[in-house]
């Protein structure tokens, strides 16, 4: 990798521990480190060792702020910068200490709306505590975290007691969080895209056969036309008796007197004939009814081997069945 590319992250007063390792890493791979970590030997040119300094300074004043500037532009040597700095930013300071964990203890992971400015902020935290001279165990950072899950991931804190000592650590915590949002998104997914094409599906009956999800003139039973028979044959009668008594040709026949008794043998019979055409269609419709009926109690199932469980709600349908008391 050129030495050009390498970029070191502009100190402005916060992390003062990461951005020193940095810096100090740099001079080394710049081959000036030695003059913040001695003095000059006798076998160094003063000239050589001039050289060096200046590039270290050069190198940590590109790497602060103006503002930080300011705190060390008096110290002439780059070893005489980073004492500087030490003396302000890893003096322990026991006001700072309480700051940060205060700062812990009130943290809450449902206030970030993303968990990895929580994770990071986290971490932030811990770092400033203990750059304030603060020792903290893996085992307190542990409980610092699980103290800000909610109700919901506390079930974490169950799985931790389960775990050998030495994997009670927070990252397991963090990756546990990492995969049960993971989990909820993906649910959140699935239940937006089936509610889209449950939205677009018909939820009625079918007026043919019974069957919940499609229309009558969508139904493939092809016995649509049946269920009109009986009112085709009433039309039919219908239509006969019509012809019969708006007949013009016998318009004058029906006129005298003499011919009552003929008129009223005719429309008995024909009331007659409506009467069955009325009955076969009372037969053909209850015998309709108890077809779709037929058809609604029979159960279609959709197995799913991401169910949790299959329901009905008869026991008919099971070959078996062993009630728990």
């Amino acid at each position: 990798m050129p030495l050009n590319d390498v970029q070191i992250p502009v100190f402005d007063g916060e992390d003062y521990n990461m951005w020193k390792k940095r810096i100090n890493l740099y001079l080394k791979m710049k081959k000036c480190d030695c003059v913040i970590e001695r003095e000059r030997a006798s076998t160094e040119t003063e000239a050589e060792w001039n050289n060096k300094e200046i590039l270290a300074m050069n190198i940590i004043y590109s790497g602060i702020t103006n503002k930080q500037l300011e705190y060390v532009h008096e110290a002439d040597t780059a070893k005489g910068i980073l004492q500087k700095f030490d003396e302000m930013y890893l003096k322990e300071s026991t006001a700072l200490q309480i700051i940060c964990r205060n700062k812990l203890e009130k943290m809450r992971l449902e206030k970030f709306n993303d968990s990895s400015v929580f994770f990071d902020e986290f971490e932030k935290t811990i770092n400033d505590l203990k750059s304030a001279g603060a020792s903290i165990s893996e085992k307190e950072k542990l409980n610092y975290m699980l103290n800000t899950l909610p109700n919901q991931y506390s079930y974490i804190g169950d799985l931790i007691d389960t775990l050998k000592e030495n994997d009670q650590t927070a990252a397991y915590v963090k990756n546990k969080i990492q995969i049960a949002e993971m989990k909820n998104k993906n649910e959140e997914e699935s239940c937006t895209g089936a509610s889209a094409f449950a939205a677009k599906k018909f939820n009625g009956n079918c007026y043919n056969c019974g069957k919940s999800g499609h229309m009558a003139r969508h139904c493939q039973n092809g016995t649509q036309g049946s269920s009109n028979q009986g009112t085709s044959n009433w039309n039919s009668a219908k239509g006969t008796s019509r012809g019969q008594s708006n007949n013009r040709s016998n318009r004058g026949n029906n006129r005298g007197r003499g011919n009552f008794r003929q008129r009223r043998g005719q429309e008995r019979n024909m009331n007659e004939q409506s009467s069955h055409t009325a009955a076969w269609m009372a037969v053909a419709s209850v015998a309709k009814i108890r077809e779709i009926s037929n058809i609604r109690n029979k159960i279609e199932w959709l197995l799913d081997s991401g169910c949790t469980d299959h329901i009905v709600n008869s026991a008919n349908t099971f070959m078996k069945v062993i009630r728990h008391i």
